[in-house]
């Protein structure tokens, strides 16, 4: 080597380390903005809402009232804003764990000596030491030695590349063979690995599913409505009904809870956490528990090859003698053979697994396996013997015998030969083709239940998409023996344009040859064509696109930066698993939206009642305790104990609509009885305490017959359900009725209340008839041709 290269390779001085710590040119990553406990505490208890349950509550201390019942809405203000703070810590812990360089050391050489420091202490140029097994910290030109690097932790390409003198080495790679020393070129932010983890935290993805976008978007209009409203009923109470503060208070802070739905995010956080512990019980672990919902709803699921559609280790499945005679001896002379390579890759460890171990002869020379020649050979006196590729090895006399091995190869098999060269070696090349002995076959077993489980989506009308680094011949035909619909439709990605990838993400089922970016830009072209995307992945390569599908789901077995920027990950990595997590998913998002109609009940209820009593200049009927005494009984403890109910159907429609549909007809109905109430109550002289508890028996038992309208077909679940909702009402009553403003009327009001209860029952079947046929006749008519844009389709929910 020159002087130049020997002074090279004496490394950095101390100096010159310092002098690049001092620039800023050290293997230190920005871990980008992350929130202190304290941001994410302040974001989730100064929230909109929290400021109105704090107004709140100073204005009812303001009125006078110190009981405990005028106080019964805040366990579930402070619940929810630690809930809020748990899943947010969690989030955040999960995101700074996004990583793809796992190693904590490194050696280097610095003033001529050789030295073990960490890896965020390296500096531009420094000179790094590795060998066979090493992974790759940082971006590095690979300046003595020769190796060869497994790449496809980043490219999702399975072959190894051999890497000389000159060449580049990208961080996250690892070292298969070989050994070298590089000097280091690039770090901290600047390095392959850095970047395309940053790609994958900045890259923008809502977690958040159809579900609680709509009540999202519920709360948002709430929270514009209620302010004005509260004002406008405090200042009619005082300056028309000549209330007193403490009453004129109490009226507004009944409509303003009721408006509010306080439980509705605590009943679909708890049913999501429930949910997760279920699917921890199969080993299934969530980072997200929206995800759930996601992946309930998606309608096209991409997938990797290996790991998902088969095993990942992979196998020897037999060998084909080219000559049937000695085949016992042939097992013994491969098994001589490969038990004296190193079991540094998955195919040699899948060989000397199948193989057995003899007396091994005494080589001369063993060549390793080079990417380049796809072969290696031990090297003897008399004699060589080599395994590999069969076009590589067989030459010139290839084609005679190319039908057997593509009868293998077109069925996604992995074809190697084995045989021998008599004549001399010229350095590791072989002059002519070698006198075959035997083609051993390897597969990717395809899982045992992938068939089935494949056919359950196909049942469920959810498109598989088949997107790999490997070659597509060989992803196509095992997606074939998966029984995956469409695997003949197959293409090379290397082939595609960008212009082109919306059309080939439409007509093709199998993606070969795809990388990251290419990944993430199929994802996002059928997105495009409006299909919610889940995607499967165990490498670093499935980041980007993990993280841009609407749900992400990791084999445990794969890269740990893959399954920290999952939602879902299969802790067996078993994909057998994904029906059951769709049914969980399915029986909680249908079981939540059944609850939730009952808590817009209640909501709007509240809002059309205090509609009418600031256009009536009537006082609210209703008292805050009752309302949370309504809530807790007719909403909140049917809406959890019926998420326990199995309920594994499709979810039919969208969420908005279907809560709607159902509360609002209910919600009509309490308003009508009760308004009407309070009209015949001004006529026969009731008192305000008299219409209110009756107002709140309608309430409560518009809620129940509500309750079993959504329970149907009744269960034994179901059924006990409702019964602890009325049984648990009516004892609350009875025992603590004063506490919850309850009086006790006379025969005059009992008599009223019973014929509005009745009158309730009755006029609430005609308007869930009533409201049921608008909507049919209104969907009927959207799905009628129209041209141009309606106006009203700007404002849809």
């Amino acid at each position: 080597m020159n002087k130049k290269g020997g002074s090279l390779m004496k490394g950095l001085t101390a100096q010159q380390v310092h002098t690049r710590i001092r620039q800023g040119k050290v293997n230190q990553q920005d871990q980008g903005p992350e929130k202190t406990f304290r941001q994410i505490v302040h974001e989730n208890v100064f929230t909109y809402f929290n400021l109105i349950f704090l107004v709140i509550t100073i204005l009812i201390l303001l009125g006078g009232h110190f009981t405990i019942s005028d106080f019964l809405f805040l366990p579930v203000v402070i619940t929810n804003s630690l809930m809020g703070i748990f899943q947010e810590v969690r989030s955040q812990k999960t995101l700074s764990k996004l990583t793809i360089v796992s190693v904590p050391s490194v050696i280097v050489t610095r003033d001529g000596t050789a030295q073990q420091i960490r890896v965020d202490q390296l500096v531009i140029d420094d000179l790094i030491h590795l060998q066979a097994g090493d992974q790759i910290s940082v971006d590095a030109e690979l300046i003595s030695g020769n190796m060869s690097v497994n790449e496809s932790i980043l490219t999702g390409e399975s072959d190894e590349i051999v890497k000389q003198s000159g060449d580049q080495l990208l961080s996250g790679s690892y070292v298969v063979s070989g050994s070298g020393m590089a000097k280091v070129v690039k770090v901290g932010n600047d390095t392959y690995a850095a970047k395309l983890v940053q790609k994958a935290k900045s890259t923008v993805r809502e977690d958040q599913g159809e579900m609680v976008k709509a009540i999202d978007r519920i709360v948002k209009w709430i929270g514009i409505i209620i302010i004005p409203l509260g004002l406008i009923m405090v200042a009619q109470s005082l300056l028309f009904n000549h209330l007193t503060f403490s009453a004129a208070i109490n009226g507004m802070v009944a409509a303003i809870i009721g408006m509010i739905p306080e439980g509705l995010y605590l009943l679909v956080t708890v049913a999501l956490a429930t949910s997760a512990v279920r699917l921890a019980c199969r080993k299934v672990l969530l980072h997200n528990m929206h995800s759930i919902e996601q992946l309930s709803r998606v309608d096209t699921l991409c997938i990797d090859k290996t790991g998902t559609i088969t095993e990942p280790d992979m196998q020897v499945k037999k060998i084909v003698p080219v000559q049937t005679n000695a085949v016992d001896h042939l097992y013994e002379e491969i098994g001589n053979t490969v038990h004296q390579f190193s079991a540094d890759n998955e195919t040699m460890r899948a060989l000397q697994a199948y193989f057995p171990k003899v007396t091994l002869d005494r080589a001369q020379r063993i060549i390793p396996f080079k990417s380049a020649n796809k072969y290696s050979a031990i090297v003897y006196a008399d004699d060589t013997v080599a395994l590999g590729a069969p076009e590589n090895l067989l030459q010139d006399q290839f084609a005679n015998y190319q039908s057997t091995v593509d009868q293998y190869s077109q069925k996604g098999f992995r074809v190697l030969v084995y045989g021998h060269y008599k004549d001399h070696m010229d350095g590791d090349h072989f002059a002519h083709a070698i006198q075959p002995l035997a083609f051993i076959i390897l597969h990717n077993p395809v899982r045992k239940n992938a068939v089935a489980t494949f056919k359950f989506f196909a049942k469920q009308d959810v498109n598989i998409k088949v997107i790999s680094g490997d070659n597509p011949v060989t992803v196509a035909a095992v997606a074939q023996a998966a029984g995956i619909a469409g695997a003949d439709h197959y293409i090379d990605a290397r082939t595609i344009k960008d212009d082109d990838i919306k059309k080939a993400a439409e007509e093709n089922t199998v993606f070969g040859r795809v990388t990251p970016d290419q990944k993430k830009q199929l994802i996002e072209a059928l997105q495009a064509q409006g299909h919610t995307v889940a995607m499967t992945g165990d490498g670093v390569n499935d980041i980007l696109a993990m993280k841009t599908a609407d749900c992400s789901v990791a084999m445990a077995s794969g890269a740990s930066a893959a399954m920290n920027a999952a939602q879902i990950v299969l802790l067996k990595s078993d994909f057998s698993t994904m029906p059951q997590i769709v049914d969980e998913g399915r029986r909680t998002v249908n079981n939540i939206q059944r609850s939730a109609s009952l808590f817009l009940i209640k909501n709007i209820f509240s809002f059309l009642l205090a509609l009418l009593t600031v256009f009536t200049s009537m006082t609210y009927p209703l008292r805050s305790a009752q309302v949370s005494l309504i809530s807790a009984f007719m909403i909140g403890i049917p809406g959890y104990l019926l998420t326990f109910e199995p309920d594994h159907s499709r979810i039919k429609g969208h969420f908005i609509r279907t809560v709607l549909g159902n509360a609002f007809p209910a919600a009509l109905v309490d308003v009508f009885a009760i308004g009407l109430l309070m009209v015949v109550g001004n006529i026969f002289h009731m008192s305000n305490a008299d219409v209110s508890t009756v107002s709140a028996f309608i309430m409560a038992f518009v809620g129940i017959v509500m309750l079993v309208y959504l329970s149907r077909p009744l269960t034994i679940i179901r059924g006990l359900t409702i019964l602890v909702s009325a049984v648990g009402f009516i004892t609350a009553v009875t025992l603590m009725g004063e506490l919850f403003r309850f009086v006790r009327p006379s025969f005059l009001v009992l008599a009223l209340g019973l014929v509005f209860l009745l009158a309730a029952e009755a006029v609430l079947i005609d308007v869930r008839w009533l409201c049921k046929y608008f909507a049919q006749s209104w969907q009927h008519w959207q799905r009628k041709p129209k041209h141009g844009v309606r106006w009203w389709d700007k404002f849809k929910l």
